[in-house]
């Protein structure tokens, strides 16, 4: 079974697809998103991020009628014709794989933030706190002067 059903494809999308194509786009959503459908069965999925994940396979399933080339296409960044016209195409990471209605959602969901990582202590006296520590432990012994941030 997939996050998505047809009929909510054809809501989102207003387009008719079949559960097997919905299958189909939700194996490749699952190696983008980096998660499967057995986390959100066991609930490690929140209602956002599940939101999002089934319109990532609705609109994978829609570009994936039109890409029916998409499991035997070769993985090419750049195209260009010979003399003459001058031609070239440049695709994005992932393109010729990659709804980009379903890329919008999988960047969206909230493991694929940046996350900031707080290194320094919140006021005066938790920095003077952790330096009395520092100076208390023998460890430290001539590693030189060890100063937080």
């Amino acid at each position: 079974m997939s996050w998505a059903s047809p009929a909510e494809t054809l809501t989102w999308t207003g387009a008719t697809v079949t559960q097997a194509e919905l299958e189909m786009a939700q194996s490749i959503i699952e190696l983008f998103a980096g998660t499967t459908e057995l986390a959100s069965d066991a609930g490690r999925i929140s209602t956002k991020n599940l939101r999002l994940l089934k319109k990532a396979v609705a609109y994978q399933a829609v570009f994936m009628q039109e890409h029916p080339d998409l499991f035997t296409s070769m993985d090419m960044t750049e195209m260009a014709e010979g003399s003459g016209s001058g031609m070239q195409i440049s695709l994005t990471a992932y393109g010729l794989y990659l709804a980009p209605l379903a890329k919008m959602c999988i960047s969206q969901l909230s493991w694929k933030a940046v996350r900031s990582i707080r290194v320094r202590p919140r006021d005066g006296e938790a920095r003077r706190r952790i330096e009395a520590q520092s100076r208390d432990r023998d460890d430290y012994e001539g590693c030189g002067n060890w100063e937080a941030l």
